[in-house]
């Protein structure tokens, strides 16, 4: 069993063999364990807009993010829910629509050819009572 070890603001900082560490905004500033450390950059609005691990870096801006593996991926919401996403990996394109609940979970999400590709549904507070792909 895993002891969990917080900081003042109530930040977790240690779990077993992971440490993470915090910038004074709460924003989670690097993340290590035995074999890799990655870190993560913030702009002023407290976003993330950068991670970096092992070689890999990732970048994000609005709802695009950008590996350097040359994978690219789209995220679109509307009124904060998400709504559509797109994975290019420069050989192919994937497309998923995200269908939420009336709590905006994800219950639903389907292909380009309307096909189900995941069902979802939760127990009160958030614990999953089905997942289907």
């Amino acid at each position: 069993m895993d002891i969990w070890t917080y900081d003042a603001n109530g930040n977790v900082i240690s779990t077993g063999d992971l440490t993470l560490a915090w910038t004074y905004r709460d924003e989670l500033s690097n993340s290590s364990d035995d074999t890799s450390t990655t870190n993560y950059l913030y702009d002023q609005n407290g976003i993330r807009r950068y991670k970096a691990s092992s070689g890999d870096k990732t970048y994000y801006v609005g709802g695009y993010i950008e590996n350097s593996d040359g994978t690219k991926e789209w995220h679109i919401s509307l009124l904060g829910n998400p709504v559509f996403e797109a994975k290019d990996d420069g050989t192919s394109t994937e497309y998923e629509w995200i269908h939420v609940d009336h709590l905006g979970s994800v219950a639903v999400t389907t292909d380009s050819s309307d096909a189900w590709t995941t069902a979802l549904d939760y127990y009160p507070f958030g614990e999953e009572q089905v997942s289907e792909t």
